[in-house]
């Protein structure tokens, strides 16, 4: 119970934080509803899952490539130029059409709307050097130096990772409501705020790893 009251400590922590992370959920949301921003949500939890799974079991091979001089360098740089790309796209995209009455599109049409938000999801979070790294800390500052054995590890991550998964779908489900009382320009300046927010992280990204 303690390494799962820790984790949700955590997990508080980090959902708290302003973010890439949260500017992409919120502008799904915001523009194309809860489902969106929960998509991107889901992109992001995967890849956190993928990255409990790699640092609590593969720790001293992701740690040799985590000190590799070159590691944050060239992840930092592409993660930067990803987050502005994200960034500009959002700047320069025209404004949205907030017609709830729509006609429906096709199913094929939707799934690759939704992969789309996935992978932005998976893409903001992934290619941030600073998530490995965090996740390689937590597991040899918390997980090893606490003598977690696997079911206790089990339940720190998964503290984490539920608290995060609540507070990133109630995000996504706050910003479908602000939609509805926001009209189109209201909707243009979010987007614009959050690209120029992502292309601002992306840039302090990059030349924090130049420097």
């Amino acid at each position: 119970m303690e390494a799962l009251l820790s984790g949700m400590q955590f997990g508080i922590i980090l959902s708290l934080m302003l973010g890439p992370i949260f500017f992409a959920i919120v502008q799904a949301g915001i523009e194309k509803g809860f489902r969106a921003g929960l998509t991107v949500g889901l992109g992001i939890w995967i890849s956190d899952f993928l990255f409990i799974g790699f640092t609590f079991w593969g720790l001293n091979r992701l740690e040799q490539l985590a000190n590799h001089p070159d590691f944050e360098l060239y992840l930092g740089l592409m993660g930067g130029l990803i987050l502005f790309a994200f960034g500009i796209g959002a700047i320069l995209a025209k404004a949205p059409d907030l017609n709830f009455d729509l006609p429906a599109i096709s199913r094929k049409q939707q799934f690759q709307n939704y992969g789309n938000y996935w992978m932005k999801g998976f893409l903001v979070n992934t290619l941030n050097p600073f998530t490995v790294l965090f996740w390689i800390g937590i597991n040899t500052t918390i997980v090893i130096k606490n003598d977690y054995g696997f079911t206790d590890a089990m339940l720190f991550f998964g503290g984490i990772m539920g608290v995060i998964m609540i507070t990133d779908t109630l995000k996504a489900y706050l910003a479908k409501r602000i939609r509805k009382r926001m009209k189109a320009k209201h909707v243009l300046w979010v987007r614009r705020f959050s690209g120029a927010a992502l292309v601002l992280f992306g840039v302090a990204l990059v030349v924090r790893v130049l420097l």
